[in-house]
């Protein structure tokens, strides 16, 4: 589109960054040009007569601090990823989803298998155990596309061991949710 040329080209004159994924904007510039991008990012954005959500635009600053660490005076959000200078982890709010539908998926599954085995009892065939390989397959290391690979993909892509620290724990929690009575 015209608006992501305009940034883009006014991101790459100025020695930043421009990055976009669907309406998540993230402008990176020197701090000299924070003031200028804001303005010209929202100037592009009412000419689309599109509306900025305030509650979810932020402004982050990164600094070398006196001791020369790179820092931030607090943590960038984008794309379900939070970085404050020195590590890049999943939002919490993102880990706190995954998990609620993780407990509704087993609770399912166990409702499920119950309902299943009343019926196999009354008809007088052998009742069968909780299917735990799908359970697995949608809810850990062991599926293919669910929030846990992409979750590690992010970690080695990102080279992020905090976000492998993370995810260490789901697993332990999804057993002890699979054997809850």
């Amino acid at each position: 589109t015209s608006f992501d040329v305009i940034i883009k080209n006014y991101t790459d004159n100025c020695g930043g960054h421009y990055l976009r994924y669907c309406d998540d904007i993230l402008l990176i510039v020197p701090p000299e040009k924070k003031s200028e991008a804001e303005s010209i990012a929202i100037s592009e954005i009412k000419k689309l007569q599109l509306d900025i959500n305030p509650n979810k635009t932020d402004r982050v600053d990164f600094y070398f601090d006196k001791n020369g660490t790179f820092t931030a005076n607090k943590s960038l959000q984008y794309l379900g990823f939070m970085y404050d200078g020195k590590k890049i982890i999943l939002r919490s709010a993102s880990l706190a989803k995954y998990f609620d539908k993780m407990k509704r998926g087993v609770r399912t599954a166990k409702a499920t298998m119950l309902k299943r085995n009343i019926s196999r009892q009354n008809r007088g065939v052998v009742e069968k155990e909780l299917f735990r390989k799908s359970l697995y397959k949608r809810y850990s290391h062991f599926g293919r596309r669910n929030f846990i690979s992409y979750g590690f993909t992010a970690a080695r892509k990102m080279n992020s061991s905090a976000i492998k620290k993370q995810l260490r724990g789901l697993w332990m929690r999804l057993q002890n949710e699979i054997d809850k009575e």
